[in-house]
């Protein structure tokens, strides 16, 4: 496949996900880019991101990682070391969510979709492996996954 036949597969894939981009062909070259590395890196998209204090994200920090049609979250979390972790959500109502840790290499260490009892959650996860991960917070009107009534 060459470049250009390259670069319109995406720019169909993009606008059809992304109708926001069909004019602004500036933000497909960027999301391109975006894509064709992760493809061929089999990895993220490096992303500079502060770190809050304490893993701590809220305000103008988390209203920047959330989309904004459908409100989903994807944070960046940073390097982590082998141990034990807990993500700690709150979340507005009984929101069925799908909650996932994966690495920046796409290995998936969790992924659960969650009917929280109330607006708190607190889901523990074993880091293995050094790394940077990222947590995503999908929004559900139902749940597929096993183990979510």
């Amino acid at each position: 496949m060459s470049f250009d036949e390259a670069r319109e597969t995406y720019r169909a894939h993009i606008i059809r996900h992304y109708t926001g981009a069909s004019e602004k062909y500036w933000l497909q070259k960027e999301l391109f880019t975006i894509l064709n590395y992760m493809k061929e890196r089999c990895a993220f998209y490096p992303m500079e991101v502060r770190i809050p204090p304490g893993r701590l994200w809220q305000g103008d920090v988390l209203d920047g990682m959330v989309t904004s049609v459908e409100r989903n979250y994807f944070i960046p979390l940073g390097l982590l070391t082998p141990g034990n972790y807990s993500l700690a959500l709150a979340l507005e109502g009984d929101t069925k969510v799908v909650i996932r840790l994966v690495s920046d290499t796409f290995d998936m260490v969790a992924e659960d979709c969650l009917i929280p009892r109330g607006s708190r959650l607190k889901i523990p996860v074993t880091i293995v492996e050094a790394g940077s991960y990222f947590s995503a917070c999908i929004r559900k009107s139902r749940c597929v996954s096993p183990g979510c009534n």
